[in-house]
């Protein structure tokens, strides 16, 4: 196994790692304007690579152009085969111990100290000869249980960690004997679990579907075939295998490799399926698209808009990151298309040293990036991965992108300055109208002695600029150093929980190092907070008063307009709902009171004086100096002029000026009569 590891190897530290974003219910993206945005070649060639003159990260430098369509690559063929069930256990083991929950503070975009409320150990392998095996753990929940993928095995646990489900390996589910690393999914809209995995060193693929929410029920699998693979006379492999989702369909990110499998990938293939298909067990045939070249892995994250686009987002070195389209998911006859590309820098990772030993940590795909997570909420892309910004350790990246907008931000997280931090995942709960970002990754920090280690931060985000988070994690569970030079996990895993069962919750799943060279993975319940204190905004105006409840992640909800207030409070906010210093949940739409005595100044020309003084006081004004001025065509008493004018917003009880005929001429003379 020492020797298969070691052939493994140039393949996960290629020279470019892709990651893809199934998203769906984005509006449609017109591209930026701009440069003309580069599309990837087809199957028979490589894009031609830009000129590597980028010396920093650049934030938000669109590439664009209208979107370049890109033809289909081929087919692939998803034939329903066996079932299965997952067999229950009789007993519960005891759930985990909980870390205490953490007190947090409220900002527009700001790191908050995570708030734990369930903490325990997941899968582990035998040794490093298993590891081969353990790309990688993901995990996905429905709110009651988390189902987890670790290496080659799955199981299930309950809410407080306690395992519900038998550990079997992912052969034994897929009727294969050599499954090559699996991701798991959940589809709320339609209760049921996603699962894929790959088979090793061949272009084996399977996709398997829940009948029901209970992971531990029925389950049928679906082998993948693909054709016209783009593969020279060689071996070949299909590599790295992630999921999506629409509403409707599953979306599948992969990466292709020839060369004996040892090599560089050649090709990241995107394609979805629909669901209606695959759970109904039938026969699916749809395209598949090639995404860009020499892209070793293709992660992706899901979404729920149902009939709307899917989006893939690619990390490139020496590009950035380029934004796809996939129209029709649902259909089996989608239409891809590059929108925009977004410039930053990604340099190689430098693996890490462990403390104690002479050995390093090989972070598998790291040249010049780790995989990318992605989540989305509701109208923008988040994602993190690993980079070096140009020292000796790695550091995450997190970010947002706004498909309709063009604009990218990102912001680095580290556990300290002399960490280096690797292997993340991402993942956000938006039901609030707030986003609660969940960020979990890897760190190892040997000037600190501390070995390779499962670390979580959490942000929340109401529109502004991302925060750098160092130092704003919490550590989940201290692992141990290795004695071996061994590889660490290709990804890790955040599952956001269903609101109405866990309100701005999400799981974590990480993998670290324990005793005897064992790897483990370590699921969590991370939450961010519910509640914030209701800021003072009374004394400000409606405007001002905004822009403070923003910051406080709060909105502003309908407004009263009052005259019970003082002249010297108009416009002036006098009261909240609830009141300042109350707790308050995260998005709550805050009603104002807002003094208003504005009224509008009654038009009383050619009024007589009683009619003008009625119209006057109904409209809550006084009558203020009354000027006689001669006229002979309006009767005696008669409004000739008012100031302020017909219209003329006043303040309530403010006077109003007439000037009034006498009724005779200048010189006092009785008018003549016509």
């Amino acid at each position: 196994m020492r020797t298969i590891l070691r052939c493994r190897r140039p393949l996960r530290a290629a020279t470019a790692i892709a990651a893809a974003l199934a998203l769906s219910a984005l509006p449609g993206a017109a591209a930026a304007a701009g440069t003309a945005a580069r599309a990837p070649a087809g199957p028979a060639g490589h894009p031609s690579r830009p000129p590597s003159h980028v010396s920093g990260v650049i934030h938000a430098v669109p590439q664009a152009g209208p979107a370049r369509p890109i033809q289909p690559g081929g087919s692939v063929r998803a034939t329903p085969g066996r079932e299965f069930s997952l067999r229950k256990l009789a007993g519960k083991r005891p759930a985990r111990r909980a870390g205490r929950p953490v007190a947090m503070a409220p900002h527009a975009a700001r790191g908050t100290a995570p708030m734990i409320t369930a903490n325990y150990s997941g899968l582990d392998g035998g040794g490093p000869s298993d590891f081969i095996r353990n790309y990688g753990v993901s995990a996905a929940s429905n709110g009651s249980v988390t189902m987890e993928i670790a290496g080659n095995a799955v199981t299930v646990y309950s809410s407080d960690g306690a395992q519900t489900c038998a550990r079997i390996s992912l052969g034994r589910l897929a009727g294969t004997s050599d499954p090559d690393g699996g991701k798991v999914i959940y589809d709320s809209r339609n209760g049921r679990f996603i699962l894929a995995a790959t088979e090793y060193l061949s272009t084996a693929m399977y996709v398997a579907t829940s009948d029901t929410s209970d992971p531990c029920g029925t389950w049928h699998w679906n082998q993948l075939t693909f054709q016209d693979l783009p593969f020279g006379p060689y071996s070949h492999c299909l590599y790295l295998p992630s999921l999506g989702q629409t509403g409707t369909a599953v979306l599948v990110g992969m990466s292709q490799v020839d060369g004996t499998c040892y090599f560089d990938s050649d090709w990241s293939l995107a394609f979805a399926v629909p669901k209606d298909q695959l759970y109904g067990h039938t026969t699916v045939s749809s395209p598949w698209f090639a995404v860009s070249s020499r892209q070793p892995g293709v992660s992706a994250a899901d979404s729920g808009g149902t009939g709307m686009p899917g989006y893939f987002v690619l990390d490139e070195p020496e590009i950035g990151y380029s934004l796809y389209r996939l129209d029709g998911a649902d259909t089996g006859n989608p239409s891809f298309a590059l929108q925009t590309q977004y410039i930053v820098q990604d340099d190689a990772v430098t693996d890490p040293p462990q403390p104690g030993t002479s050995s390093d940590l090989h972070l598998g795909l790291g040249e010049p990036i780790s995989p990318v997570s992605l989540a989305w909420d509701g109208s923008r892309i988040w994602f993190a991965s690993a980079f070096n910004p140009g020292g000796p350790a790695a550091r995450v990246r997190y970010g947002v992108i706004d498909p309709a907008a063009h604009t990218f931000q990102d912001a680095t997280a580290s556990h300290s300055r002399s960490s280096a931090d690797f292997n993340p995942s991402i993942g956000v709960s938006a039901a609030s109208g707030v986003d609660t970002v969940f960020l979990n990754w890897a760190t190892v920090d040997a000037a600190q002695g501390m070995p390779v280690s499962d670390t979580v931060a959490t942000l929340l985000y109401n529109g502004g600029s991302l925060p750098d988070l160092q130092g704003a994690d919490q550590v989940l569970f201290t692992g141990q150093s290795t004695s071996a030079d061994e590889e660490f996990a290709q990804w890790s895993a955040v599952s956001a929980l269903p609101d109405q069962a866990y309100p701005a919750c999400g799981v974590t799943a990480q993998q670290y190092w324990d005793s005897g060279d064992d790897w483990h993975t370590r699921l969590a319940r991370v939450c961010g907070p519910s509640t914030v204190t209701m800021p003072d905004v009374t004394g400000g105006t409606a405007g001002a008063a905004g822009s403070t409840l923003q910051a406080a992640f709060l909105g502003t909800g309908p407004q009263t307009l009052t005259t019970a207030c003082p002249p010297s409070q108009n416009h002036l906010v006098i009261s909240t709902v609830p009141a300042p210093g109350a707790a308050t949940a995260i998005g709550w739409q805050t009603p104002l009171t807002v003094c208003n005595l504005d009224v509008s100044v009654p038009g009383v020309l050619t009024f007589g004086d009683g009619a003008a003084r009625n119209a006057i006081a109904a409209a809550g004004l006084t009558v203020g100096a009354v000027t006689m001025a001669p006229s002979c065509t309006q009767a005696r008493g008669s409004v000739l002029t008012q100031d302020p004018g017909e219209g003329t917003q006043v303040i309530r009880g403010s006077a109003v000026s007439l000037t009034e005929s006498t009724g005779k001429q200048p010189n006092g003379k009785t008018c003549p009569i016509a």
